[in-house]
Protein backbone atom coordinates (compact mmCIF):
# COMPACT_ATOMS: atom_id res chain seq x y z
CA UNK A 1 0.00 0.00 0.00
CA UNK A 2 1.74 3.13 -0.84
CA UNK A 3 1.03 6.71 1.19
CA UNK A 4 -1.70 8.47 0.99
CA UNK A 5 0.55 11.21 -1.05
CA UNK A 6 1.76 8.86 -3.71
CA UNK A 7 -2.01 7.59 -4.87
CA UNK A 8 -2.79 11.65 -4.65
CA UNK A 9 -0.11 13.07 -6.45
CA UNK A 10 -0.63 10.23 -9.49
CA UNK A 11 -4.47 11.74 -9.19
CA UNK A 12 -3.80 15.32 -9.10
CA UNK A 13 -1.12 14.43 -11.94
CA UNK A 14 -3.36 12.05 -14.20
CA UNK A 15 -6.19 15.29 -13.45
CA UNK A 16 -3.91 17.79 -15.21
CA UNK A 17 -3.67 19.64 -11.97
CA UNK A 18 0.57 19.41 -12.42
CA UNK A 19 3.64 17.43 -13.51
CA UNK A 20 5.71 15.32 -11.02
CA UNK A 21 8.89 16.99 -10.12
CA UNK A 22 8.59 19.64 -12.97
CA UNK A 23 10.91 22.84 -12.23
CA UNK A 24 8.35 24.90 -14.49
CA UNK A 25 5.05 25.36 -14.52
CA UNK A 26 3.38 23.75 -11.88
CA UNK A 27 5.06 20.80 -10.42
CA UNK A 28 3.85 18.42 -7.59
CA UNK A 29 5.96 17.14 -4.91
CA UNK A 30 6.18 14.76 -1.72
CA UNK A 31 6.97 15.52 1.64
CA UNK A 32 9.94 18.23 0.82
CA UNK A 33 8.93 21.34 -1.10
CA UNK A 34 11.49 22.33 -3.36
CA UNK A 35 13.26 26.26 -2.01
CA UNK A 36 13.87 27.55 -5.61
CA UNK A 37 10.59 26.92 -7.63
CA UNK A 38 8.34 29.62 -8.31
CA UNK A 39 5.38 27.31 -8.34
CA UNK A 40 4.79 24.13 -6.10
CA UNK A 41 1.90 22.08 -5.02
CA UNK A 42 3.38 19.82 -2.44
CA UNK A 43 1.74 17.07 -0.55
CA UNK A 44 2.66 15.95 3.29
CA UNK A 45 1.48 12.84 4.86
CA UNK A 46 0.03 13.65 8.21
CA UNK A 47 -1.44 10.85 9.91
CA UNK A 48 -4.66 10.62 11.26
CA UNK A 49 -6.93 8.59 14.05
CA UNK A 50 -6.16 5.54 15.41
CA UNK A 51 -7.68 2.69 13.77
CA UNK A 52 -11.25 1.78 14.92
CA UNK A 53 -11.93 -1.58 16.93
CA UNK A 54 -15.22 -3.67 16.16
CA UNK A 55 -16.82 -5.62 18.82
CA UNK A 56 -14.52 -8.65 18.63
CA UNK A 57 -11.30 -6.17 19.22
CA UNK A 58 -9.58 -6.68 15.61
CA UNK A 59 -8.51 -4.04 14.18
CA UNK A 60 -11.27 -2.49 11.69
CA UNK A 61 -10.23 -2.41 8.27
CA UNK A 62 -10.72 1.01 7.45
CA UNK A 63 -7.62 3.30 7.48
CA UNK A 64 -8.41 7.13 8.44
CA UNK A 65 -5.02 8.81 7.17
CA UNK A 66 -4.24 12.33 6.89
CA UNK A 67 -3.25 14.61 4.13
CA UNK A 68 -2.12 18.06 3.68
CA UNK A 69 -1.71 19.88 0.00
CA UNK A 70 0.48 23.03 0.13
CA UNK A 71 0.44 25.24 -3.02
CA UNK A 72 3.02 28.11 -2.73
CA UNK A 73 3.13 30.74 -6.03
CA UNK A 74 4.50 33.90 -7.13
CA UNK A 75 0.78 35.75 -6.86
CA UNK A 76 -1.37 35.52 -3.74
CA UNK A 77 -4.58 35.12 -6.17
CA UNK A 78 -3.23 32.98 -8.24
CA UNK A 79 -1.46 30.66 -5.37
CA UNK A 80 -5.46 30.65 -4.03
CA UNK A 81 -6.75 29.98 -7.68
CA UNK A 82 -4.99 26.62 -7.43
CA UNK A 83 -5.62 25.35 -4.49
CA UNK A 84 -9.32 26.05 -4.88
CA UNK A 85 -9.11 24.57 -7.92
CA UNK A 86 -7.34 21.51 -6.36
CA UNK A 87 -10.08 21.05 -3.46
CA UNK A 88 -12.57 20.95 -6.17
CA UNK A 89 -10.69 18.62 -7.94
CA UNK A 90 -10.14 16.18 -4.89
CA UNK A 91 -13.16 16.78 -4.05
CA UNK A 92 -15.26 15.69 -6.98
CA UNK A 93 -13.00 12.08 -6.75
CA UNK A 94 -15.55 10.61 -4.81
CA UNK A 95 -15.02 6.86 -4.10
CA UNK A 96 -12.26 4.88 -6.16
CA UNK A 97 -9.68 2.88 -6.33
CA UNK A 98 -5.89 2.47 -6.61
CA UNK A 99 -4.49 -0.99 -7.46
CA UNK A 100 -5.95 -2.97 -5.10
CA UNK A 101 -6.56 -0.39 -2.02
CA UNK A 102 -10.06 1.40 -1.95
CA UNK A 103 -10.78 4.09 -1.44
CA UNK A 104 -13.88 5.78 0.89
CA UNK A 105 -12.95 9.06 -0.35
CA UNK A 106 -10.67 12.01 0.79
CA UNK A 107 -12.85 14.29 3.00
CA UNK A 108 -11.70 17.61 3.56
CA UNK A 109 -10.87 18.42 7.73
CA UNK A 110 -9.93 22.36 7.25
CA UNK A 111 -11.13 24.98 4.71
CA UNK A 112 -8.03 27.09 2.64
CA UNK A 113 -5.93 28.80 4.83
CA UNK A 114 -3.25 31.08 4.21
CA UNK A 115 -0.29 30.35 5.66
CA UNK A 116 2.14 32.93 5.10
CA UNK A 117 4.04 34.93 2.89
CA UNK A 118 7.42 33.42 3.36
CA UNK A 119 11.17 34.99 2.59
CA UNK A 120 11.38 34.85 -0.41
CA UNK A 121 7.91 36.48 -1.42
CA UNK A 122 6.01 33.49 -1.91
CA UNK A 123 2.76 33.18 -0.83
CA UNK A 124 1.82 29.67 0.81
CA UNK A 125 -2.11 28.12 1.26
CA UNK A 126 -2.50 25.14 2.92
CA UNK A 127 -5.66 22.62 2.89
CA UNK A 128 -6.00 19.00 4.90
CA UNK A 129 -7.82 16.26 4.01
CA UNK A 130 -8.60 13.15 5.35
CA UNK A 131 -8.27 9.66 3.32
CA UNK A 132 -10.72 6.95 3.99
CA UNK A 133 -9.22 3.61 2.77
CA UNK A 134 -9.30 -0.06 3.02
Amino acid sequence: MNPVSEDLKNKLVTSGVGVFAAVTGWGIFIGAEPEKLNTTITLYDTGGPKPDTVQNRSISPLRREGIQVRVRGTAYKTAYAKIEAIVNIIVGYGKFTVTTVKYKGLFRTSDILFLEQDDTDHYIWVVNFQAVRE
